[in-house]
């Protein structure tokens, strides 16, 4: 077998890795493919030093996300999760809650930063009450409480 070396991805290249990895792949098909068409540069150790301190970042970024993930669920399963709002003599939110305004609140709360495909409900709350909510992270599903109460 020939010799690997250690390259730079500078763009996305299918079956071997994305932009700003480091790669190993044989010597000419760096030489002859990658480097000639700019898509990579050579690995120096600057490079796979400051790669691995991403990588490191990005793990103890993951690693606290997933920290106050649990704080909110552990709270959020003992507590549930309360949002009070304005509502009319009729019962009915003046202003409906959908989940940008959950991702609003878990984020203020607690920390956590989810997106819009974190969270599943049926349809924008419009009335008090208590109701099921979806929430994914990490592949995994959890449902939570939420309590609308008047203010």
């Amino acid at each position: 077998m020939g010799k690997k070396v250690k390259v730079v991805l500078l763009e996305n290249v299918a079956g071997i890795g994305n932009k700003g990895t480091l790669a190993e792949v044989s010597a000419p098909y760096a030489k002859n493919v990658l480097i000639k068409k700019n898509i990579a540069k050579l690995a120096e150790n600057d490079d796979i030093n400051k790669i691995n301190q991403q990588k490191q970042q990005e793990e103890n970024t993951r690693k606290k996300q997933k920290e106050r993930f649990d704080n909110f669920l552990e709270d959020v399963r003992s507590n549930g999760l309360v949002i009070q709002k304005s509502v009319s003599p009729g019962g009915k939110l003046y202003d409906k809650i959908g989940v940008n305004d959950i991702l609003n609140i878990v984020l203020k709360t607690y920390g956590v930063k989810l997106t819009a495909k974190c969270i599943e409900m049926p349809k924008k709350i419009e009335q008090v009450g208590d109701y099921d909510v979806f929430v994914t992270f990490e592949g995994k599903k959890y449902n939570l409480k939420l309590s609308i109460k008047s203010k």
